[in-house]
């Protein structure tokens, strides 16, 4: 098993078979056959089976392209982050977590998405728009800006 495998989980999609109808059953491979695919773990009429359903199902076909290419990445890499790791993690389980939730009836997110945290304590503050700038006058004041001024003619 590959050491990368930490975002196996089982999910819900909705595909459409060859007759074109869009189901909403559980995917009948799920997100440890892809990866196991892609690890070269399966056997070769469990391959087929994958090959055949990823050829058919557009959605499996994009997350094992993410899955190769996290992979790839991950393996580039001579050490690995664990701050990369523990937020990618996170962001695994949060999309299991919507794809689990039926459609239409997702509330907002109680938590932060990783990575945009605030700043413990901060109050988030509203903004005032900046005021007009006109041409000639001095921003904050109500007087033209060369008003007052001593203009000296000629010199």
């Amino acid at each position: 098993m590959s050491r990368w495998t930490w975002w196996r989980t089982t999910r819900t999609t909705r595909t459409t078979q060859t007759t074109g109808e869009l189901r909403g059953a559980r995917c009948p491979l799920g997100a440890p056959m892809l990866q196991s695919y892609l690890d070269g773990e399966l056997e070769a009429p469990a391959a087929a089976r994958v090959r055949t359903h990823v050829a058919e199902c557009h959605r499996c076909a994009r997350e094992l392209a993410v899955y190769q290419r996290i992979s790839e990445a991950l393996a580039a890499r001579a050490v690995t982050d664990e701050a990369v790791l523990d937020r990618l993690r996170d962001f695994a389980e949060s999309l299991a977590e919507r794809e689990s939730r039926e459609p239409g009836t997702e509330a907002a997110p109680t938590e932060p998405v990783p990575g945009t945290e605030t700043v413990p304590g901060a109050v988030p503050t509203e903004a005032e728009p900046e005021p007009e700038t006109v041409p000639g006058r001095v921003p904050g004041s109500d007087r033209d800006a060369d008003q007052g001024a001593v203009h000296k003619a000629g010199g």
